[in-house]
């Protein structure tokens, strides 16, 4: 296991396959090819699978390609494979997109594939008490420095001596020990029942990417459940981080209880998330906020304020009261319309709009939170000088772009806020919505 690992990131890792099934997907006859083959990193890290077929097929056949320019692909482009290797465990991707050539007047058909995962299931000897799962991710990620042990038993285990240990945590039934090992952290989280959550490695990814307002992954996955073995390999792509600069609470600061407490929290309200294909809604959002740190700074602050709508329309549902004289006013703007405008187009359009005022707007849910104390009314108004001129098509005016920042950075702690809310988070943050980027308590709390 460690040499795979080190293989991996030397960009070494091969596999030979004496045995491969490439299987086209969601066709009433589908293509299926057979052979041996090889799995394998390029110069770039990426998986490569190569397989020879004796399948014979017209030059035509091969160049063909049933998906028009413009058009989603569909789901009979793609492949699902499956490979024996020499110790005989199997190994599977899905959703394969797959090459064919017969290379310099081969003989062989050769297909060619690149894959995001591969996963490998095999039967234990023995029953197994509980659940353990491992992640292995790029050491580069930056987490907390002073350690937190929730669980001070858990650092005296032998297999911990001689490494730097981040955290000990129990969240729910699971335990949790985070590591720095020699070329990677570690990841290990166990559980007395029979088995963890099928997502819960996405979900962990998504409680790290917000404590360290980095986006990031696994790159290797080992989990032991009841009688099964479990082992998944990413793309060398998922070892890659972009990494940003203004996590919730400062990662160098004198104690790293603030951050474990955000992983914590935020882990236990995303984790019953159901579509393990996707991330959390609120970790999508974030995830889009980090990168746009990479894209032109109009598209940074542009990302921010879209951001704090979504949020607020997924997380918040509560309604509004509409105000009795609002509605009254309502009604008498439909019935003068419906007696003096006779042009049905110009009628329909301005009921539209008029119907629209007693509707609940972001910014209403914005100023029910600040009457409520939960937010501050500043935060508001800078989100609001932020996004009207830049969602309307304005150009950045460069003579006042420390203003912008001030706002972006107030309208980031705004998102930060919300999110305290909603994972319940009562203690201290980065407020970068002042001078300075001050550490601060958040105190308040939704009923």
């Amino acid at each position: 296991m460690i040499r795979e690992l080190q293989n991996y990131i030397n960009l070494k890792l091969s596999f030979e396959l004496p045995n491969i099934i490439v299987k086209q997907r969601e066709s009433e006859e589908p293509k299926v090819y057979e052979g041996p083959g090889s799995l394998y990193q390029d110069e770039e890290g990426n998986l490569i699978l190569k397989m020879y077929s004796n399948i014979s097929e017209s030059f035509s056949s091969i160049f063909n390609d049933d998906s028009p320019p413009g058009k989603i692909i569909a789901e009979n482009n793609y492949y699902d494979l499956a490979a024996v290797d020499m110790y005989g465990k199997i190994w599977k991707s899905e959703k394969v997109s797959i090459g064919k050539n017969y290379g310099d007047g081969g003989k062989f058909l050769i297909i060619l594939a690149g894959l995001n995962k591969v996963t490998c299931e095999e039967n234990l000897p023995e029953i197994e008490n509980g659940s353990t799962l491992i992640l292995y991710f790029n050491k580069n990620i930056k987490l907390p420095v002073s350690p937190f042990f929730e669980i001070p038993e858990l650092k005296e285990k032998e297999i911990y001596k001689n490494v730097r240990l981040f955290t000990t945590l129990k969240i729910r039934d699971y335990q949790i020990i985070i590591s720095e090992q020699t070329n990677w952290i570690e990841f290990n989280i166990s559980s007395k029942q029979s088995a963890l959550p099928k997502n819960i490695d996405s979900r962990i990814c998504e409680a790290l990417q917000f404590i360290t307002y980095t986006k990031l992954n696994w790159f290797f996955f080992y989990k032991f459940e009841g009688k099964k073995y479990y082992q998944k390999l990413n793309n060398y792509n998922y070892y890659k981080i972009i990494e940003g600069l203004t996590p919730p609470y400062n990662i160098n600061s004198g104690t790293s209880k603030p951050n474990w407490e955000m992983f914590k929290l935020y882990l236990n309200y995303i984790l019953d998330y159901p579509n393990p294909q996707k991330y959390h809604t609120i970790s999508s959002l974030l995830n889009l906020i980090i990168q746009a740190e990479k894209l032109p700074i109009d598209t940074r602050f542009q990302t921010i304020c879209i951001c704090i709508e979504s949020i607020l329309k997924s997380e918040f549902d509560f309604e509004i009261e509409v105000d009795i004289k609002l509605k009254e006013h309502q009604l008498d703007l439909i019935g003068y319309i419906n007696e003096n405008i006779n042009n049905e187009e110009y009628k329909k359009r301005l009921k539209s709009l008029i119907g629209q005022l007693s509707n609940t707007r972001p910014v209403d849910k914005l100023y029910k939170l600040a009457n409520d104390n939960l937010i501050e009314e500043r935060m508001i108004l800078d989100w609001e000088w932020l996004r009207h001129p830049l969602i309307h098509g304005e150009r950045i005016k460069t003579e006042k772009l420390q203003e912008y920042l001030d706002k972006y950075y107030s309208t980031l702690t705004l998102f930060y806020q919300l999110i305290f809310l909603k994972i319940g988070y009562i203690g201290k943050y980065t407020d970068y919505s002042s001078v300075k980027w001050p550490t601060k308590e958040f105190k308040n709390k939704l009923n």
